[in-house]
């Protein structure tokens, strides 16, 4: 995708917590979001040959910070709007996605549904710190930290396989997404490396579009409005 000429910009966007818990089902007790991100993200997931997830998990550490944190910086090089999403499978249904808008400068969390619009989640769900979204030289890069444990949210597990979804659109317009794919990590491991999808997903799985598709055909061009899963 060839960049555009439009300048760099820097916009953030940052909001308190509010009061977040530990458990999904359950309202549970509030915990603080006292723990910090270090200034280096070690760590990162080679998403595509177009994408890369910079992250650190900043583990609970005492009774006043229950609740760890995942920091990460999801790079892309294509200048779109940019998403990562945390599910309970590989599907975009019931996933709940942070996406980044460069016009608008937002950095939010949103309800995806394989029907519909993504939804933007209500006031008290976005607790996002340390957000921001920017462009230069064909690149988007989104920030951001977020809570392990949200109460009515998909829990972040420190230990265990997690399935994460990626999507970037064609341009910073909101609507299509030029390449979607999913795969599983295992923060505990950081081997850098996701798990793979099968060779041969069913029907009911998310598909995976590569910009760059080997077989030489064109990228096909998915509209999420309207994105019906089998």
């Amino acid at each position: 995708m060839a960049p555009s000429e439009r300048p760099s910009s820097s916009p953030t966007t940052s909001q308190p917590s509010v009061n977040p818990t530990t458990s999904r089902p359950s309202s549970g007790s509030p915990t603080e979001f006292s723990l910090s991100c270090p200034e280096e993200l070690a760590q990162s997931i080679e998403i595509d040959n177009a994408a890369v997830l910079r992250y650190a998990v900043v583990p609970a550490s005492s009774p006043t910070s229950a609740n760890g944190i995942l920091c990460g910086r999801l790079e892309a090089e294509a200048e779109a709007w940019i998403g990562l999403a945390f599910s309970l499978d590989d599907k975009m249904s019931g996933s709940e996605g942070i996406i980044g808008l460069p016009d608008e400068g937002t950095v939010k969390k949103y309800a995806l549904s394989g029907y519909s619009a993504p939804a933007e989640m209500e006031a008290d769900h976005q607790t996002l710190r340390d957000t921001s979204i920017s462009q230069n030289d064909g690149r988007t890069i989104m920030s951001f930290t977020k809570l392990l444990e949200e109460s009515d949210e998909i829990r972040i597990k420190e230990t265990g396989a997690n399935w994460l979804l990626h999507a970037r659109g064609s341009s910073n317009s909101f609507g299509y997404h030029r390449t979607r794919l999913a795969f599983q990590h295992d923060f505990s491991e950081d081997t850098g490396r996701p798990t793979p999808m099968p060779a041969n997903p069913s029907a009911t799985m998310m598909p995976t579009i590569v910009v760059n598709s080997p077989t030489g055909q064109e990228p096909t061009d998915i509209d999420p409005l309207n994105d019906a899963e089998g």
